[in-house]
């Protein structure tokens, strides 16, 4: 090696590359990122065109803030003709309620058709995830014949087994037309008839079980978080703020970049919510439809897994009592999307000697298949239009055969 050529520098140094060669490494690195941002940005212009948006957004207005009013006797009801549109759902359906609080659908309003199947329950029977033609009862009325055959949601978000027993009793004193009363099960109802504030700052009545007298013991609202009458609005929303922010707290830097990140870009939140759903898959989280557990899902109200089913059979026999002195039939079937079980609440009901109506075995797919989608590529995993037709088509059956029961009953 000469002076002169050591001087500019343009021999390869030893164990390393010269300098043309390092630039040419890097003008092609600098090219496949280009190309990577060019298709990310791509494809982010084309999920915001089909109206596929970011992640973790919080509108403010929460259907269950929107739908509660505070009252005596059932802790809290629905809001009575009001309409909230459900924008985080794909297609924003419309959720509205009639004049006097019931959800609207399908042969749903009393005042045009008198009603002669009732629902029961809790979200899973309201359906604030679908319109008001493609709630699962709206899909039941679809199936009735001969049509029009009146179908009353008396749903309420959050309810559980005693606030349904105690909208059974009064649906039957309204209405002397029914004929057939449905209870939508949830697993959570079980451990929901225990404690108040599962859905604070809505406050439920609730039961005991009082060993002396062997009777249960109903629990009434005593200190409700706003007036009897007014609804939750303002107060879920302040709740909420104070949830998310307190959230963010305990976070760790990775996780709050991840977030800030879905609440901006939809690629990443699609690809994250991808992964998770990949994620749950592998770890058993989103159990396969061939599994069977052994116990119920936790509760973190209720230490005890077993707490709950002494009570849920007296609710259970209290309302066929109340359908037996009107004459109307009474069914239980159970919220599921094919990997919920329901041999907990079909072995109550058979204890409890109340007809059990099973779904599952109509929901052959995956579980997301059934559930409600979301704008932002994710899931509610309360039913979507085909959860709520599959559901309906599990249930029509028995519902029918009551119905044509009670025609032959009084041809006779």
């Amino acid at each position: 090696m000469t002076d002169d050529t050591a001087q500019h520098g343009d021999s390869p140094q030893p164990g390393g590359r010269s300098r043309p060669h390092v630039k040419l490494w890097l003008g092609r690195v600098a090219c496949v990122a280009a190309s990577f941002l060019l298709c990310a940005v791509a494809i982010e212009g084309v999920f915001r065109l089909v109206g596929v948006e970011p992640g973790m957004h919080d509108r403010g207005d929460q259907v269950t803030g929107h739908f509660w009013v505070c009252d005596p006797h059932f802790g809290f009801r629905n809001r009575p003709a009001t309409c909230f549109r459900h924008e985080q759902v794909k297609g924003s359906p419309s959720v509205t309620t009639i004049q006097s609080g019931y959800r609207n659908g399908v042969n749903g309003d009393p005042a045009v058709v008198p009603p002669e199947v009732l629902f029961i329950g809790d979200s899973t029977t309201f359906c604030a995830e679908t319109a008001d033609d493609q709630t699962g009862p709206s899909e039941v009325a679809k199936l009735l014949k001969p049509g029009p055959v009146g179908v009353l949601n008396a749903g309420v978000r959050a309810y559980n087994t005693l606030q349904c027993k105690r909208m059974l009793e009064e649906c039957l004193a309204q209405f002397s037309t029914i004929e057939v009363a449905v209870y939508v099960y949830c697993w959570n109802d079980i451990s929901e008839n225990l404690v108040d504030h599962v859905h604070y700052p809505a406050k439920s009545p609730t039961v005991r079980f009082d060993e002396t007298t062997g009777q249960l013991v109903e629990v009434e609202v005593a200190e409700p978080t706003v007036p009897w009458g007014q609804d939750f609005k303002t107060i879920w929303h302040e709740l909420r703020q104070k949830k998310l922010a307190e959230r963010d707290r305990r976070k760790r830097w990775d996780q709050l970049l991840r977030n800030r990140m879905r609440e901006r870009s939809v690629l990443f939140h699609f690809v994250h919510t991808r992964l998770g759903f990949l994620k749950d898959r592998l770890t058993g989280a989103i159990p396969r439809l061939d599994t069977e557990p052994t116990e119920r899902k936790a509760n973190p109200f209720v230490a005890d897994p077993t707490a709950g089913r002494r009570e849920l059979v007296c609710l259970l026999r209290q309302m066929q009592r109340l359908c037996d002195d009107k004459d109307v039939a009474f069914l239980v079937t159970s919220f599921t999307t094919g990997r919920e079980l329901d041999w907990e609440i079909r072995d109550l009901c058979g204890t409890a000697g109340v007809r059990f109506v099973s779904a599952r075995s109509d929901f052959t797919e995956s579980p997301e298949t059934y559930w409600a989608p979301l704008r932002n590529g994710g899931y509610d995993t309360h039913y979507g239009p085909k959860g709520t037709r599959t559901f309906a088509r599990a249930l029509a059956p028995a519902v029918q055969a009551e119905l044509d029961w009670k025609e032959r009953c009084r041809d006779e």
